[in-house]
């Protein structure tokens, strides 16, 4: 299990999406055959990036975060 985060000021300039690129690649490379993510259900921004990236939601969790808030599972089938 990994977390990866972007912090605001570099928000929106690309880094999320190479970031989450690079670890399905890894994932890829070991064997990997799904990816899965979760993310805030009030985060339209993650949540589109993730679609552009082949995401699709799975489920919804409810009271995931720490703070109460639900989450989307998102998953992704990886191809080499």
């Amino acid at each position: 299990m990994v977390s990866l985060a972007v912090i605001p000021e570099y928000r929106r300039i690309g880094v999320a999406r190479a970031l989450v690129t690079e670890a399905m690649d890894a994932v890829t490379k070991r064997g990997a055959k799904e990816f899965y993510l979760e993310v805030r259900t009030t985060n339209d921004a993650g949540i589109e990036l993730y679609k552009q990236l082949g995401f699709e939601t799975y489920r919804r969790v409810q009271y995931y975060y720490h703070d109460g808030a639900d989450a989307y599972v998102m998953s992704k089938k990886l191809t080499e």
